[in-house]
């Protein structure tokens, strides 16, 4: 299961297929060269960093805290630190993992990862949605959002990971959780469950990570796959 940032807010009805349509955001796949630095910079937030799985600040102030060492000690989690160079090596050693940005006046504004799941199954994880703290409430994570589906549920034949599902997870009991519920709420999301510290999250006060608990989202394809070529990611550039 992955995790998602928290959407802190949003409009009423659905006024993002406006802002969408209005063209001030932009998605695209990531261009790692050129913007993981850019990735790094929003991870490091420390609004947005408790509400990521696994990933690490790029400086703490606790020096006693040797995060190369736990993440070494618990590969599983895939902890990834907020620099460019620990970004870059992230995604070119997980393939199956595919980084999106959002764009407006030319700045990357946001991120998300859409992760392609094992062989024989139906359904593709979102992680990693990240919006810059002064560029909420303007449809960024919705557009990563209707970006990062068409992508998931596109044929392979049009470029996608042609899933039937996509699956996220939300952490529980940070700051702004409840929004994130909301938000993934009105663009179709659902909540089937909860898992009690299956996760580890970066804490800001006690600078370690610490286990966590999750709401699990999903959404189901509910349109014509050609109908999501209007969304689908621009190519890298």
């Amino acid at each position: 299961m992955t995790q998602i940032e928290a959407v802190k807010g949003g409009s009423d009805g659905d006024p993002h297929r406006e802002r969408l349509a209005a063209g001030n955001v932009e998605v695209r796949f990531a261009n790692l060269e050129r913007d993981a630095a850019e990735m790094a910079r929003l991870f490091d937030q420390p609004s947005v960093i408790e509400h990521l799985a696994a990933v690490a600040p790029s400086i703490t102030t606790r020096p006693d805290r040797d995060i190369e060492r736990y993440a070494r000690r618990h590969p599983e989690f895939k902890i990834v630190r907020a620099t460019a160079e620990a970004i870059r090596e992230y995604y070119e050693s997980n393939p199956s993992s595919t980084a999106l940005v959002a764009i407006i006046d030319d700045r990357v504004v946001g991120t998300a990862t859409i992760e392609k799941a094992g062989f024989g199954t139906t359904w593709a994880g979102l992680s990693r949605l990240v919006v810059e703290d002064e560029y909420r409430r303007r449809g960024v994570a919705t557009a990563l959002i209707r970006s990062g589906e068409a992508f998931a549920f596109a044929s392979v034949e049009d470029g996608g990971l042609k899933a039937d599902a996509i699956q996220a997870g939300v952490i529980k009991d940070v700051e702004g959780s409840s929004g994130a519920l909301a938000a993934f709420s009105k663009v179709g999301y659902r909540v089937f469950g909860e898992r009690p510290g299956n996760t580890r999250s970066w804490d800001n006060e006690r600078q370690e990570f610490v286990r966590r608990d999750t709401f699990n989202i999903y959404k189901e394809l509910d349109q014509r796959r050609s109908a999501l070529k209007e969304y689908f990611p621009k190519e890298a550039y």
